[in-house]
């Protein structure tokens, strides 16, 4: 497919639907490895395996979602979020306005109306910087006035599109298990991929004195790793300038 093809792609719909009341966001799409975003309940999520975009529908509203990895699977991914908004109106059968910062209270985010004369669509490009600082994208469009009524509703999901949430547990709930129930609850949680084992454990480092560093192992021959730990620290009678901490580092592919 070609870059122009994917402009069209994203401003074309030809959708009917009275403007609705804003509603909460209660439920998440999970793109694993890509993506997670929030959504009114009732909303139904169309992931589209061909092409790599998902679409978030009700009553004749759309959400066209295009991960990171869509967006650099295009070449698009080394323009920041204005001339990227910029290119793709430009090469689009719309008129627009200039693309705007958009304040969705956490990485940048920059926006673009538009209205699609071809089918009486008024839509909102949104180019939302993720926390790795790559970039996705929303083409939200609906029958005018859609939009501008639910303005509030599409900046809010667009707020939570970011990369998926880390499903770590908090602690163990049993420290004192087997290493074998230990990697099976980690497993549960969704924290670690099916298949997890020990690599290499040391239960008991005791260690005293200042600017100490106790390595554990030198090296592991696995990519995928989960470490941790449990510190006791006891402070001398002048700890001011003490600190106690536990760091693991995994460099290359050992």
């Amino acid at each position: 497919m070609s870059i122009r093809a994917l402009f069209i792609l994203f401003l074309m719909a030809v959708w009917t639907s009275p403007a609705v009341a804003q509603v909460e966001l209660t439920d998440t799409w999970v793109q694993p490895g890509e993506f997670a975003l929030d959504f009114p309940a009732g909303w139904q999520v169309q992931p589209d395996s061909e092409r790599g975009f998902v679409y978030v529908q009700h009553d004749g509203v759309q959400l066209t979602l295009y991960s990171p990895q869509v967006v650099a699977a295009y070449g698009l991914d080394a323009y920041n979020p204005e001339t990227l908004l910029s290119l793709i109106v430009a090469l689009s059968d719309v008129s627009a306005e200039e693309p705007a910062a958009l304040d969705l209270g956490g990485p940048d985010a920059s926006a673009v109306r538009y209205q699609n004369p071809a089918t009486g669509n008024q839509g909102w490009l949104i180019a939302r910087v993720f926390r790795d600082q790559s970039i996705g994208l929303i083409d939200a469009f609906a029958p005018t006035p859609w939009i501008d009524v639910n303005e509030d509703l599409i900046a809010a999901m667009a707020a939570s599109f970011d990369l998926p949430p880390i499903l770590a547990p908090s602690a163990l709930v049993d420290y004192a298990a087997p290493w074998s129930q230990a990697v099976d609850e980690l497993e549960a949680s969704g924290f670690i991929a099916p298949g997890g084992t020990l690599v290499f454990a040391e239960p008991y480092v005791f260690a005293s004195g200042t600017s100490l560093t106790q390595p554990l192992a030198a090296s592991v021959s696995v990519s995928d790793l989960v470490m941790a730990g449990s510190l006791r620290y006891t402070a001398s009678a002048n700890a001011s300038a003490e600190s106690c901490g536990l760091l693991a580092r995994q460099a290359g592919d050992n």
